[in-house]
């Protein structure tokens, strides 16, 4: 049973709108910046994001971004980030969370245990929020979007 993605936070940062998408069923978050055109490369290249762009094209279902708008993201489900089970269990509540866990525990497990990278790290709702508003200052500063 797959429960599919939320949208988490859906904001505007300097009039650029800003989308936050919840994975129910791995417990990790994407971010996206939805503009009106295609940005330079050069810009894209300076985004500072949770493992950098994963994620661009012209409208994108998950987040109701129409065809025409270009939408850049990111995702947290690296092998060196760890799943937000915490917000897993507030989002589905106890006895669903407990369900998934069974389904998934191994997965869960893995993607706990130590491994090559020093350290690993939950990229929580705030991070997320940080890194979109940095995509957005950069296409500022790099003179794609003017105020």
């Amino acid at each position: 049973m797959l429960l599919g993605k939320m949208i988490e936070k859906d904001f505007k940062y300097r009039d650029v709108r800003c989308v936050i998408v919840f994975d129910k069923d791995y417990f990790y978050r994407c971010g996206y910046v939805v503009l009106d055109h295609k940005p330079s490369q050069e810009a894209m290249d300076d985004f500072k994001c949770n493992g950098g762009v994963t994620f661009e094209g012209w409208g994108f279902n998950v987040i109701n971004a129409p065809s025409e708008k270009f939408v850049i993201g990111f995702d947290c489900n690296h092998c060196w980030d760890v799943p937000d089970m915490l917000a897993g269990e507030e989002y589905l509540g106890k006895e669903q969370f407990e369900k998934i866990m069974e389904q998934r525990g191994d997965y869960f497990q893995c993607m706990l245990m130590p491994d090559m990278f020093e350290t690993k790290s939950l990229h929580s709702l705030n991070d997320c929020i940080f890194d979109l508003k940095s995509m957005v200052d950069c296409l500022y500063k790099e003179g794609d979007i003017y105020e």
